[in-house]
């Protein structure tokens, strides 16, 4: 018992002092990384530094990674480590290099911005949003839909009614990001209103469906309603969002409210609600689907 304490009081002196000798020495490496970014070494030895700094750097290292942010051989070797960085500095030299880069380089660093979630370059993404270089406006829509927020919504659907091709794709698909996002932040009402506005606007019935599916979990009460409405009309995109949710919305009396249906609509859409009937698995859908 004597040796285990001591052992353990041991290990309670030894593991801090190994942590801190741990520390000083990637202190001590980081800043000979700093210094090899820093010099006239080759572009090969100064992409070595930047992967070895993505998984030890600190603040300390991200000044130096700045300046090579519009270098176009060492843009993606420093915003890669810059992406992982938690420092707020990291997040703020990507953003100021936007004004500094332009094509492929742009686009790299805006990929980075979007991975990072960087809320502060929101207004930054937002102005490029109507870029003449489609890839970067493009890939602007794409951050603003992973950083999501009521700013990055608003600046995406200003954009949309004027946009075309693959840049108006992206636009979609960010603003149902952002509205999946206020959903799962539980901000019901303001996912409502975005997904309501792609499903009245969009042409596409991809987005269509999408769009009326999030109406569908976002209306809360008026769930049911929504669905049973879509299900007995004419519109696809609506149809299909409502018939993919029949096996899991779970308002109060649901499954009597779909059964009713098998009566009225056409047959495949009976085929539609028996499959999802039967994955509800609620035996009070046993009568209707046995009368098919």
């Amino acid at each position: 018992m004597k040796r285990l304490l001591c052992l353990a009081l041991a290990l309670c002196v030894l593991v801090p002092q190994l942590q801190l000798s741990t520390q000083a020495a990637q202190t001590n490496e980081e800043q000979q990384l700093i210094g090899v970014l820093q010099s006239s070494q080759s572009p090969r030895e100064k992409d070595a530094a930047c992967a070895r700094l993505k998984r030890i750097g600190t603040a300390q290292s991200v000044p130096a990674l700045a300046a090579l942010l519009t270098d176009e051989q060492l843009s993606h070797s420093a915003r890669y480590a810059l992406e992982s960085m938690p420092s707020a500095k990291a997040g703020q030299v990507l953003t100021d290099a936007l004004g500094k880069t332009s094509a492929l380089t742009k686009v790299g660093i805006i990929n980075s911005l979007g991975f990072r979630h960087e809320t502060q370059a929101v207004p930054a993404l937002a102005t490029l949003l109507t870029d003449q270089d489609s890839h970067v406006a493009a890939a602007a829509a794409t951050a603003l839909g992973q950083i999501g927020g009521s700013k990055a919504l608003t600046a995406l659907q200003a954009a949309t009614s004027n946009s075309a091709g693959p840049v108006h794709d992206a636009l979609m698909d960010a603003c149902l990001r952002c509205a999946n996002s206020l959903l799962a932040a539980g901000s019901q009402s303001k996912a409502l209103a975005a997904f309501q506005q792609l499903y009245d606007t969009e042409k596409k019935d991809g987005i269509r469906t999408a769009a009326y599916r999030g109406m569908i979990q976002a209306s809360g009460k008026q769930a049911l309603p929504l669905m049973t409405t879509a299900i007995l009309g004419a519109d696809d995109a609506s149809q299909i969002a409502a018939l993919q949710l029949v096996r899991e919305v779970t308002a109060p009396g649901a499954t009597a409210a779909f059964a009713t249906l098998l009566h009225i609509v056409a047959p495949p859409v009976q085929a539609a609600l028996i499959e999802g009937l039967s994955q509800r698995g609620d035996v009070a859908a046993a009568p209707a689907i046995a009368a098919m």
